[in-house]
């Protein structure tokens, strides 16, 4: 006895698809007797006709990737989405360097191992983006001897 529109009926009933559709092989009989919707929902009701359990999705792989992601691992080009500036923006980038070459400007002249002129000149080049980061600042300060000791 093909029982297949009794499953495609409880299907719907159930709002499930089809394969999820259980039917109770020791009861085919009266399965098999149910002629409209109402029957098949009266089976439903006495349990002769049930959902399968979902099956769930192992998370094992999906723990290792973030495990190897802390880590640092595979973050390579291929599997990197959204532009560089998504990623990291330069505007974040540019903040925390001029904010670092600023503040090093400062506490050189708070030190007096700065001279005004100097200081200016150099908070100028800073906001120009003439250094590439402050170790470029600082390497540039020592070429130029602007930095002198003790406030002297």
């Amino acid at each position: 006895m093909k029982l297949y529109h009794k499953k495609r009926i409880a299907a719907k009933l159930l709002k499930v698809g089809h394969n999820k559709v259980q039917l109770d092989p020791t009861k085919a009989e009266e399965i098999g007797n149910a002629l409209t919707r109402r029957d098949v929902q009266g089976l439903i009701n006495q349990k002769m006709i049930k959902v399968k359990p979902h099956s769930k999705h192992s998370r094992a792989k999906i723990k290792l990737t973030i495990k190897k992601k802390r880590k640092g691992r595979t973050q390579g080009t291929g599997s990197r989405k959204g532009s560089k500036n998504a990623r990291q923006p330069t505007k974040t980038v540019w903040m925390k360097k001029i904010r670092r070459q600023r503040e090093y400007l400062t506490i050189l002249k708070k030190h007096k191992e700065l001279n005004v002129t100097d200081y200016r000149t150099l908070r100028t080049k800073c906001k120009g983006g003439f250094f590439r980061s402050l170790r470029h600042l600082k390497l540039f300060i020592e070429e130029h001897g602007m930095k002198q000791k003790n406030g002297n």
